[in-house]
C-alpha cells in the first residue's frame, strides 16, 4: 500500500512540473549526434546535419516542463553573450503541434532560436538517450557530442565558458 502512495505522489509531482529531474552530466549521451529531421514552426523540414561545420547546442525541452522554461532566459543570456560561436536547436518533446507553435511563437523573444516538434514520435528521444528534462547538449563541428547534461545545470553554461571565452 505504502509503494503506491510513492507512485501516486512522485506522478502528481511530475504533471504539475515540480520534480522533473535532478542536474546531472549525461553519461548516456551518443557520442556522434545522430542526424534527424523534423518540421520547424513554419512546417519546413529541418535536418540536424544542415548545421555541421558550427557549434550547435540541442535543447530537449516541452512546454509541459516548468524546469525547462524557467531556464530559457539563462540560454537566451548565452546565446547572446557568445553571439555567433554556436546555434541552438530546441527539440520540443511531448507537445502536440499546435500548443507548441503557439508557445513557441508567444515566446520567440525569450526563445529567438531554431525550433522543431519531435513530438510524441520517440526516435529521436530514443537514438540520443534522453532520460530528463531539460538535456541541454553541446555537439562540436564535426557532429561529435562535447558533452550533455539533464536538468538546469549551471555546469554547462561553463562548458559553454570553456569553450567560447568570454
Amino acid at each position: 500500500m505504502r509503494n503506491i502512495f510513492i507512485v501516486i505522489g512522485i506522478a502528481v509531482l511530475m504533471s504539475t512540473g515540480v520534480v522533473l529531474t535532478t542536474a546531472s552530466i549525461h553519461e548516456d549521451a551518443p557520442a556522434v549526434a545522430p542526424d534527424f529531421t523534423l518540421p520547424d514552426t513554419e512546417g519546413q523540414d529541418f535536418t540536424l546535419s544542415s548545421l555541421r561545420g558550427q557549434y550547435v547546442v540541442l535543447d530537449f525541452w516541452g512546454t509541459w516542463c516548468k524546469i525547462c522554461l524557467k531556464g530559457m532566459p539563462k540560454l537566451k543570456e548565452a546565446q547572446e553573450k557568445y553571439k555567433g560561436k554556436f546555434t541552438i536547436v530546441g527539440v520540443d518533446c511531448g507537445d502536440k503541434t499546435v500548443k507548441w507553435k503557439h508557445w513557441v511563437d508567444s515566446l520567440k523573444d525569450d526563445m529567438p532560436w531554431k525550433h522543431v516538434i519531435m513530438g510524441r514520435r520517440l526516435e529521436v528521444q530514443r537514438e540520443y538517450n534522453i532520460k530528463g528534462y531539460p538535456t541541454k547538449m553541446l555537439i562540436d563541428p564535426e557532429g561529435k557530442v562535447v558533452k550533455s547534461f539533464v536538468g538546469e545545470d549551471p555546469r554547462f553554461y561553463l562548458l559553454l565558458e570553456e569553450t567560447f571565452g568570454n
